[in-house]
């Protein structure tokens, strides 16, 4: 009977011939990306301007309560007063 190929191999040819393999799969999917229509992102990228907005709106939220609005026209006055 005769060994198994991977036996008779040096054992550093192994993790090669792996990275070899992920390798050619990572090269396919780049191609076909590249290529088929049915893959291809139609997503154009967004400026820095357009992310930032984004951001700011996600993050920043009016104030409703009249209570709420008079506290902060408050401490602006405060602050502005004590600038001076």
């Amino acid at each position: 009977m005769k060994p198994l190929f991977l036996a008779s191999m040096p054992s550093w040819l192994i993790p090669i011939i792996i990275v070899g393999v992920f390798g050619v799969i990572v090269l396919a999917v780049i191609i076909i990306k590249k290529n088929v229509k049915a893959f291809k992102t139609e997503e154009k990228p967004k400026s820095d301007k357009e992310i930032a907005q984004e951001e700011m709106n996600r993050l920043l939220v009016s104030v409703d309560d009249p209570e709420v609005e008079a506290q902060m026209k408050e401490y602006e006055s405060d602050k502005s007063n004590q600038g001076k």
